[in-house]
């Protein structure tokens, strides 16, 4: 019979660990290549409509002098 700590690893860290690896596919590149604006609509809330304002402010001001990516 196997040892409680091991029988412990075995069901809750194994999965744990292999859930790490994920699926996603790795980006490279800087920020002003890979980011584009957030549009918003009405219907979002007005902490979405915050949080999107924030984030394209950061994209203008790091990227203001890159023309923008199609």
């Amino acid at each position: 019979m196997l040892p409680q700590r091991l029988l412990e690893y075995a069901t809750v860290w194994l999965p744990m660990l292999l859930m790490l690896n994920g699926c996603e596919t790795a980006l490279s590149g800087d920020f002003c290549t890979l980011y584009r604006p957030v549009y918003t609509a009405e219907t979002d809330s007005v902490e979405t409509r915050q949080e999107a304002d924030v984030n394209n402010a950061v994209w203008l001001e790091l990227c203001q002098h890159e023309s923008p990516s199609k």
